[in-house]
């Protein structure tokens, strides 16, 4: 069993890498066949001509049986996709004013997106480096016009203020004072 898969992986490769040996192959093998089968129609009495003719008509077609030989080598979805490929460039190349307008378009659209994705997951998916330490959090106050300080960390329970601070960052420019010293 280990063996048929190995050989099948092996006649695979060969397929999508030397295509040119593996169809020389095939029109030399169906060749083969056709004279057999030519061979057998001389033997019962038929000139070469009418013994070719009968040989390939009792055959089939030719490029039908070509094309079920491809079929089976379980390399038609790779085949497509190459032609699709190879279409696509013709008609890129055909037209280059549109080709830069796609490649600009597309150079634009996934570069945004990166730089999006980017801010988007050092906000919000990960935390900020200054709470992964907590001794480098330092206490935050906000100083009024009229000179007293109003700690908005005091206000809250000490747990409650200890997940907010641990999980949210805010901020508005107002005149801040930050010290490592709690009154």
């Amino acid at each position: 069993m280990l063996t048929e898969l190995l050989h099948d992986v092996r006649y695979r490769l060969r397929a999508l890498f030397r295509r040119a040996a593996l169809e020389r192959d095939l029109d030399a093998e169906l060749r083969f066949h056709i004279e057999q089968e030519a061979a057998k129609y001389v033997r019962a009495g038929d000139t070469p001509a009418e013994a070719q003719r009968k040989a390939r008509a009792a055959f089939g077609g030719i490029e039908r049986i070509k094309d079920d030989t491809r079929d089976a080598r379980g390399l038609a979805l790779l085949d497509s996709i190459a032609q699709d490929l190879r279409y696509a460039l013709r008609g890129l190349r055909a037209t280059p004013g549109f080709t830069v307008a796609v490649v600009v378009t597309l150079a634009l659209g996934i570069g945004a997106n990166a730089a999006v994705f980017g801010m988007l997951d050092r906000l919000m998916f990960r935390p900020a480096p200054y709470l992964l330490e907590p001794r480098s959090v330092h206490r935050v106050t906000r100083t009024s016009r009229s000179g007293w300080n109003n700690a908005y960390a005091a206000r809250l329970a000490p747990a409650r203020a200890a997940i907010a601070l641990t999980t949210r960052s805010a901020s508005r420019p107002t005149p801040l004072t930050v010290s490592d010293v709690i009154p």
